[in-house]
């Protein structure tokens, strides 16, 4: 079939130079590959039908992935029966291995999560025990190391193997005062450089001292508390003069679940001995993280004692002291109890009969004579007398009655 001639078409002729061919039309081959807007739609149902995959346990269509092994689902119950036939716990294993093109901002927020409650399990490891008990740790590893109380051990001591803590926790417990310490991260556990040298038994304590209108504030990173302890007057600059009163807020232990809270207005613990070092002054009292010590100008202390601004609290008793005293009070309490069950009854009252009978032996010769002749028959609970002791039985009744 001849092809159409430009012209015949409605198209202007091309002119042909003089001598060279008549232009040929050239027909490209039929080509399997869809237009531009045809590909584009296969390509976005294909996608289409890759979401929408059927139900692992039916045949419905797929809404839910699991996050431990990834099986699709279609609704809860169907999620509940793959759990239970596959023995699933349906929760993310953080410890699966993603790759970076997987790895998303859900990813990541998983991964924060499940770092951030290792590390607050971790810092919590340890804070309910107390200082008594970690002492008792430490004699009972000393009675198990056997000859010498092995290496750590020994009473008085704290444990070796003890986390760094811990063994500061327990510092402070021998010089007779308690500590709550906070979650890694606070504000508060930053700024405590406090630490207990088990070896060189040195303690440092970290010491805000709060001045009020007198000085700005200020922490001591290190104070030395153990073997040599500082004062705190020594803490306080000069030009304050040496009427201060060192007070320290009242604070109850977590694990003083006994004591009563503190009272709603600022309480503070009996003002510390500015001039006794810190070993001895903070005996009785309690902190967070580090004691923080108020100054107080002596009439500005007692002017807000009168005007009940601020109140006092008695210190707290060491846990030590106050085992010995219930162990000495059961220990009473057993003494009593075992002279009481020893001790003899007491008598019951004097009838005629015994006090006749204490009197001893009254009867005259006559009727001891007479009852060597008396005869008396237990058989049958009667009592049969001899002719002599009843012819002066019966002599005694006329006597006393009359014939």
């Amino acid at each position: 079939m001849p092809l159409p001639s430009p012209t015949s078409l409605g198209l202007p002729a091309k002119p042909v130079a003089v001598g060279s061919p008549p232009p040929t039309l050239s027909v490209a081959p039929e080509t399997t590959n869809p237009p531009a807007a045809e590909s584009s739609t296969t390509a976005s149902s294909s996608t289409a039908a890759a979401r929408s995959n059927t139900c692992a346990m039916c045949t419905s269509e797929a809404r839910y992935t699991c996050p431990r092994c990834s099986t699709r689902t279609c609704s809860l119950p169907c999620s509940k029966a793959h759990k239970a036939a596959a023995s699933c716990s349906g929760v993310r294993d953080p410890a699966a291995f993603v790759p970076l093109k997987s790895y998303t901002q859900g990813t990541w927020d998983g991964d924060y999560a499940w770092l951030e409650s290792t590390r607050r399990q971790v810092a919590e490891w340890g804070q309910g025990l107390t200082a008594d008990e970690v002492a008792a740790a430490g004699r009972g590893g000393a009675a198990r190391g056997g000859r010498g109380g092995g290496r750590g051990g020994g009473a008085g001591r704290a444990p070796a193997k003890r986390g760094r803590l811990d063994g500061l926790r327990w510092a402070i417990g021998d010089i007779g005062a308690e500590v709550d310490l906070l979650p890694d991260g606070m504000q508060r556990r930053k700024t405590n450089q406090s630490s207990w040298n088990p070896k060189t038994r040195a303690l440092y304590l970290t010491v805000g001292m709060v001045y009020g209108d007198l000085a700005p504030s200020a922490t001591h990173p290190r104070v030395a508390v153990l073997p040599t302890s500082t004062t705190l007057a020594s803490l306080v600059p000069e030009g304050l003069g040496a009427d201060l009163v060192f007070a320290l807020p009242y604070h109850v232990p977590r694990r003083r679940s006994d004591t009563a809270p503190a009272p709603k207005t600022r309480a503070f613990f009996p003002p510390l001995d500015g001039a006794a070092p810190l070993s001895t002054a903070l005996k009785g009292t309690a902190f967070v993280e580090f004691p923080v010590v108020h100054v107080f100008a002596a009439s500005a202390w007692k002017s807000a004692l009168d005007s009940g601004d601020l109140v006092v609290m008695p210190l707290l008793e060491s846990t030590k002291r106050k085992a010995e005293a219930d162990d000495g009070e059961s220990k009473r309490a057993k003494v009593e109890a075992a002279e009481s069950s020893s001790a003899p009854a007491a008598p019951a009252p004097p009838t005629a009969a015994t006090a006749l009978a204490g009197l001893g032996d009254y009867d005259s010769d006559d009727e001891a004579d007479e009852a060597e002749d008396e005869d008396v028959a237990t058989g049958g609970g009667d009592i049969t007398l001899s002719p002599r002791m009843a012819s002066a039985l019966g002599a005694a009744l006329v006597a006393d009655f009359g014939e």
